[in-house]
């Protein structure tokens, strides 16, 4: 509804196995190095495309309007990106990949006239790369790729990282 609230787990319950994800950590961190008050904006969606994301489809839009919301009392500081194991397992070529995503960020950059906009990617967690290497390491190269050739963007490693089926043993449930 367009107002801040105090940080709750998980940010974006998306899905019924939702848990502690990039972003609770990244905003607590910057916030204690910055002492710069920080919000987080939710719009994840949990196990879609990449091709869900481009402009002009809901998940985008869907991000757009909440960003819009939030700037009427805050400042856009950042992307926090933590997508690709969807179209990994759909075998996306690293070019593909590289297009639609750098693509996506400046369409998000040119949205909100802000060219330098900072754009953070996570890798996938460890146990599932590792175990989905030859699927992995093509959207994985071109998410690499990305970060270093856009400017201003980080990837954030994952190795040591569990995931939230590790800590709270596999608890997915099949949609209804």
């Amino acid at each position: 509804n367009g107002i801040f609230r105090p940080l709750y787990v998980p940010v974006n319950p998306d899905r019924s196995f939702s848990g502690v994800c990039l972003a609770e950590s990244f905003a607590d961190l910057y916030q204690k190095d910055t002492a710069i008050d920080t919000g987080l904006i939710p719009c994840a969606d949990g196990g879609t495309a990449l091709s869900q994301w481009e402009p002009g489809e809901v998940l985008y839009d869907h991000a757009v309007m909440m960003t819009s919301l939030a700037l009427r009392s805050s400042t856009l500081a950042g992307i926090l990106w933590h997508q690709g194991e969807t179209d990994a397992c759909h075998n996306a070529t690293r070019d593909g990949h590289y297009a639609n995503l750098s693509g996506l960020v400046q369409s998000v950059r040119d949205t909100f006239s802000a060219p330098e906009l900072p754009f953070v990617a996570g890798d996938f967690v460890h146990h599932w790369r590792d175990e989905n290497a030859a699927v992995c390491a093509p959207v994985l190269q071109a998410i690499r790729d990305v970060c270093a050739d856009i400017g201003h963007a980080a990837f954030v490693e994952t190795d040591g990282l569990k995931s939230n089926w590790q800590e709270l043993g596999d608890i997915r449930q099949d949609p209804i």
